[in-house]
């Protein structure tokens, strides 16, 4: 069987296991017992253990390039920037009130929240900027684009994971979900550069993670003021845009070839 044949399967064997890895989650604490949370949570485990053995397969153990970049003084302040920023986003969406009030929780809420942050943090982490991201890298050497490569990797990728928040529609919470497309594709950008800088995708996934983690996760979607998610992940899109911009001049400039997707 050819390589790229294998690559085929393999993804479409990633995106079953995410499927099926994201379906158990143990999202209901209200209606499903402790023992219930616990066989779940094993059962989501698992699948999850599969995918980043196989992204990590497809993605040369998670890197980009030999070595992390070496970002100039300029690089640097930009990307210091860029992670205050995640820093503000954090701090202004609620996670820390939330926080405070995980000790008055039950054992089974806590465990769900726990669960079912890991899953969407690993699960779609290892999906979008791991698999997706290589699968990208392909389709560019394939059309030899080489002319702003992680922007437009970037911009692919983060299209498609704002977009899968689609499935959340049911017809009762259209804005809400249009709110999760929209500051998906935001912070998928920004993901994407945390990405780059660090070589690795686990990074990112612990980001979403701690990002995720918080009673409201099993609560269900809740609708923010539009005007107030579009100001802020507007400002983390457009300073995702530069360290991207940054990051692909000094792939050019320091000549750092990829490892061969």
């Amino acid at each position: 069987m050819a390589k790229q044949d294998i690559k085929v399967h393999h993804g479409i064997l990633i995106f079953i296991l995410m499927f099926f890895g994201s379906a158990v989650e143990p999202a209901e604490p209200q209606v499903v017992p402790l023992a219930g949370t616990i066989f779940l949570g094993a059962l989501m485990l698992a699948f999850l253990f599969f995918v980043v053995r196989l992204v990590r397969k497809e993605t040369n153990r998670e890197k980009l390039f030999a070595k992390r970049l070496t970002l100039t003084k300029g690089q640097r302040g930009m990307t210091g920037v860029l992670f205050a920023y995640l820093l503000m986003i954090y701090l202004l969406n609620g996670n820390i009130a939330s926080l405070m009030g995980m000790p008055k929780a039950s054992l089974n809420v806590i465990l769900s929240c726990v669960l079912v942050a890991v899953g969407a943090g690993f699960f779609e982490e290892y999906f979008a900027r791991g698999y997706l991201f290589n699968l990208m890298q392909r389709i560019l050497n394939r059309h030899d684009v080489q002319q702003s490569r992680m922007t437009v990797i970037a911009l692919v990728t983060s299209i498609v994971f704002g977009l899968l928040y689609l499935m959340n529609l049911d017809g009762t919470n259209t804005l809400a979900t249009l709110e999760q497309v929209f500051y998906a594709f935001c912070m998928g950008m920004l993901l994407c550069a945390i990405r780059i800088v660090s070589n690795k995708i686990w990074v990112t996934a612990v980001i979403h993670f701690v990002f995720d983690f918080s009673l409201n996760i099993i609560k269900g979607t809740n609708t923010d003021h539009f005007l107030e998610v579009l100001v802020i992940y507007s400002g983390a899109l457009i300073l995702s845009l530069i360290v991207l911009y940054l990051l692909d001049k000094n792939l050019v400039e320091q000549k750092v070839v990829e490892l061969k997707p």
